[in-house]
Parts: C-alpha cells; structure tokens; sequence
C-alpha cells in the first residue's frame, strides 16, 4: 500500500470515490389495480395478487386482501409490499395472481417475474442514495 500526504493548501479539489460496501434499501411495490384477469369458467373471479420474492436460496410470500366477485376482470386494490434489500445482491420477484376458492385450493391465473436491478443499481449509483424516479408502470401478465 502507498500513502500520499499532501497540504491542504495544495489540493485543489477532490471527488469523494463511490463506495462499493453493501448497503441496504427498502423496496416499496404498490398494488392499485388490475384488470383484464380472466373469468375462468365462471360469472365472476374473486383476485388475490401474491407475491414471490426469492433470496438467499429461501422464498417469502406476501399476499394483498382479496376483490371479490368482480365480473368483468377488475379488481382495485391499495395495497403496498414493502421488502428490505441489499446492494449488490441477487433478489428475484414475482407477481402472481389467484382466483381465491372459497371450498378448494386457490387456483393461479397468471404469473410474471420481475427485476428491479437496473432502478436498485441507478439509486445505489447515486450521489445522495435517494435518485428515486417514481415510475407507474403498468405490468401485463399474460398475452
């Protein structure tokens, strides 16, 4: 290792360099509506949206209240997963969505994996780690 000492009065500027250390974000993933699910067999679908975080070789499961009886594939929501991540590190999420069956097992729709690498890399890379850009995207489950 090789350390250079200069006077203050010598050093003109400096940049402060990017420290590459874990540090830890909180994820929030807002749920307000959906629509466009199908009515399998049925008048009406009863949605449940779940979702699937993997990480760490282990899997945690969150899950939004229920809408029930809509009949025409809508279902409004408010719901927010709030999920603690490191950076860098490998997490994988998936959206899921149910019909929930009162007398039998809830039956799987539709299913869509999503990364949020490229926005968790963007704030890390951040001057003040707060870069956020609000995005209202739209996530389409199935053809």
């Amino acid at each position: 290792m090789f350390i250079e000492v200069y006077k203050s009065s010598d050093v003109k500027s400096y940049e402060e360099l990017q420290n590459n250390y874990i540090k830890q974000y909180e994820l929030r993933i807002v749920i307000r509506e959906v629509f466009n699910v199908p009515l399998i067999n049925t008048t009406s679908v009863n949605i449940k949206i779940k979702l699937v975080i993997s990480k760490n070789g282990s899997e945690e499961i969150k899950e939004t209240d229920v809408h029930n009886n809509s009949t025409n594939g809508w279902g409004e929501f408010n719901w927010r997963f709030v999920d603690l991540i490191e950076f860098p590190s490998k997490y994988s999420y998936k959206f899921q969505v149910f019909h929930v069956n009162m007398f039998s097992k809830d039956e799987k729709i539709a299913e869509k994996p999503i990364r949020f690498d490229k926005q968790i890399k963007e704030i890390h890379n951040s001057k003040d780690g707060k870069n956020i850009k609000e995005e209202n995207k739209k996530v389409k489950m199935g053809n």
